[in-house]
C-alpha cells in the first residue's frame, strides 16, 4: 500500500488512527524485519517495537497522502527497529564494555 492508497483521514482523526496507519506500514516493516534477521522471534519483537513507535509518535499528526509525511513516519518506524536490532546484536556479543554502553544508551534509543 502506498500513500496514494489512503484517503489521508488519519490526519487529526484519533479514532482508529493507529490501526489504519499500521495496516499501511506493516507489510513493508515485515519485509524490513526479514532483511535484518533470520530469527523469527526477533523479527516479531522488531515489528512490535515499530508498532510501539507508531503509537508514541501519534499518527494523527501526519497526512499520509503527503510523501514527506509518509516517508518521515516510515523511516521513524524503521529506525526504531534498527536500534532494537543493534542492541540485540551487541547484547548477544556479551562484552562487558558493550553491556555498560548499552545500559546508558538503550534507554535513550527507546525513549526518542
Amino acid at each position: 500500500m502506498t500513500p496514494a492508497m489512503t484517503d489521508g483521514s488519519i490526519l487529526g482523526n484519533a479514532t482508529g488512527a493507529v490501526p489504519r496507519a499500521w495496516a499501511l506500514f506493516r507489510p513493508g516493516l515485515l519485509r524490513f524485519a526479514r532483511r535484518l534477521t533470520e530469527d523469527s522471534e526477533l523479527r516479531k519483537d522488531l515489528v512490535q517495537e515499530a508498532l510501539i513507535e507508531l503509537w508514541e509518535i501519534d499518527p494523527t499528526r501526519f497526512d499520509l497522502r503527503d510523501p514527506a509525511d509518509y516517508a518521515y513516519l516510515r523511516n521513524a518506524l524503521m529506525n526504531r527497529m534498527r536500534n532494537v536490532w543493534r542492541a540485540e546484536v551487541l547484547r548477544s556479543i556479551g562484552d562487558p564494555d558493550v553491556m555498560d554502553w548499552l545500559k546508558g544508551n538503550l534507554v535513550h534509543a527507546t525513549m526518542s
